[in-house]
């Protein structure tokens, strides 16, 4: 049970409802002396109006006694019968009877109150008003058996004194007003600090919301967004065929599952582009003991060595010649895209003309351009580049460029090749690649070649995608039939494997532009580049 928990509150959500659970409590103690301070300053306001009623009826009882008083000296004074003083002053008495026994009510629930706000706070003064209430009564009491004590009356007749017999009323309801004075300002000022700890509580309690809010927000940002940043990074390598790459597992919660979920399909995906890799090798060193079988076959049909053909069969026979050297051209490309994967590529490095293997790759493509009627210019701005490259390789990746720009050129099209020397190429390659100039920077600087069509072209948004293995361009090319997607895919890494880099932009006129950059100087180690494509909302 322990172990669960601990393992739950690892998760992503744990956290979140742990840190949730603790702003909520906070809240919660907050609301409870919140609520606790409005209960005090609604009691407080109540009893402060119970004490403004008891003060109005204490002096109503001060306005009746002093009409008593006056009716008891005019009798004192008087030669009335006791009889007749009696009733006279029995009748102002009732009117002190119903405000005393309004006081002794009111004092009772005034006296509640109190004790309200005593077991909400024990250092609240506790007042005893009913006891002072008491006093009153007794005292009044005493006063009625004194009226009706005849020798009471005679006692007081010779005295003189006009206050006497109520004075002990009056002392009472004075002790009385008294406390309920000094508890109407006590509870005034308990009302002004209730008032001010509302105040104080209300903000922190919005403060704690608030912040608590933005606490979780900060968090669910900082590690979510970065782990799903993380995550379609990722996902980039696996579109550019990388499937070595793998996320780092952190933590046991719901991104973690996402991240293993991750690394378990990249190893069956990299399983999968081994078994394929492997397929394609195996299947390309098979077929091609059997072509060359059927190319040699071929060739003794088309010299006539194995008899005389009509013209019909000769025709036959080109054309099977054709797609037999196609085929092997097709076999060439997955052996060497197989090298390339396994690490298996060899490079010949040694000083040649650039510029020369150019000519020579042109006069190669020629009889095909004249077939399609596309003219092929040429612009050498330098007569010779000799510097350190693999001939055979540089031959094939021109080759592809050339291929590809004669076979998508329409006929009266026109393909422009153009060699020339810089001695940077930061500025040349586009923006897109972030090359820095730490990655394109050589004393010795840079060849370019440049291979321009007007023919279809490729979308803008595809441009960066033909160097892809197997990657088909779907715009108008379908017209033209379909190679095996590997030619430019095996360029760029004969150009990468050269420190030197490759791209493709939109012609000038229309068309494709075809251009890659070789450094001079192939002693410098420069970073290898890779394309990262824009992503599409």
């Amino acid at each position: 049970m322990a172990h669960s928990l601990v393992k739950w509150v690892r998760t992503l959500r744990g956290k979140l409802l742990l840190l949730f659970s603790a702003l909520v409590s906070l809240a919660v103690v907050e609301m409870f002396f919140l609520g606790l301070s409005i209960q005090r300053q609604d009691q407080v306001n109540q009893a402060m109006h119970a004490s403004m009623n008891l003060m109005r009826v204490e002096k109503e009882l001060i306005m009746h006694l002093m009409r008593q008083n006056l009716c008891i000296n005019s009798y004192l004074r008087s030669s009335e019968s006791v009889d007749a003083a009696t009733l006279k002053c029995a009748r102002k008495s009732e009117d002190f009877e119903a405000s005393l026994t309004e006081l002794e009510s009111s004092t009772d629930s005034y006296e509640r109150m109190l004790k309200g706000l005593y077991a909400l706070d024990p250092l609240w003064i506790h007042s005893d008003p009913n006891r002072l209430c008491r006093e009153i009564r007794l005292a009044y009491n005493n006063l009625v058996e004194s009226i009706q004590s005849n020798d009471r009356i005679k006692l007081l007749r010779g005295t003189g004194v006009d206050d006497k017999p109520i004075r002990p009323v009056s002392e009472s309801i004075m002790k009385f007003e008294n406390a309920v004075s000094d508890l109407t300002v006590r509870l005034t000022k308990e009302s002004e600090r209730d008032g001010q700890m509302v105040q104080y509580y209300l903000p922190i309690f919005m403060i704690t919301v608030i912040a608590g809010g933005g606490l979780i927000l900060i968090f669910v940002r900082k590690r979510l967004s970065y782990r799903l940043q993380e995550m379609e990074n990722a996902t980039r390598y696996v579109t550019r065929g990388d499937f070595s790459h793998r996320i780092q597992i952190r933590g046991r919660d719901e991104l973690t599952d996402l991240a293993m979920a991750y690394n378990s399909m990249a190893d069956r995906l990299s399983e999968l582009d081994s078994l394929k890799r492997e397929f394609i090798s195996h299947i390309s060193h098979e077929l091609k003991n059997p072509l060359a079988a059927i190319k040699q076959v071929n060739d003794f049909l088309s010299d006539g060595l194995i008899g005389s053909m009509n013209e019909k069969q000769k025709d036959l026979i080109r054309i099977s010649q054709k797609n037999s050297y196609k085929l092997g051209d097709m076999l060439n490309n997955l052996l060497d895209i197989s090298k390339i994967e396994a690490g298996f590529m060899e490079y010949r490095m040694q000083e040649e003309d650039l510029v020369s293997v150019v000519r020579n790759c042109i006069h190669e493509i020629t009889p095909l351009s004249e077939e399609k009627q596309v003219k092929i210019g040429t612009v050498f701005v330098q007569p010779k580049l000799i510097f350190s490259f693999d001939k055979l390789r540089m031959s094939q990746v021109i080759n592809n460029l050339l291929n590809n720009a004669v076979k998508f050129t329409a006929p009266g099209g026109i393909v422009i090749v153009r060699v020339d020397r810089v001695d940077s190429a930061q500025r040349l390659i586009p923006e897109r690649f972030h090359v820095t100039r730490s990655d394109m920077s050589l004393a010795k600087g840079y060849a370019i070649v440049s291979v321009e069509d007007t023919g279809v072209g490729v979308p803008e948004e595809e441009l960066d995608n033909v160097f892809l293995k197997f990657y088909q361009v779907t715009n108008g090319f379908k017209e033209h039939g379909r190679g095996t997607g590997l030619g430019l895919a095996i360029s760029k890494s004969i150009v990468d494997a050269h420190e030197g880099f490759i791209w493709a932009e939109p012609g000038n006129r229309q068309g494709t532009n075809f251009r890659f950059v070789l450094p001079l100087d192939s002693k410098v180690v420069t970073k290898t580049l890779h394309i990262i494509r824009p992503t599409t909302a």
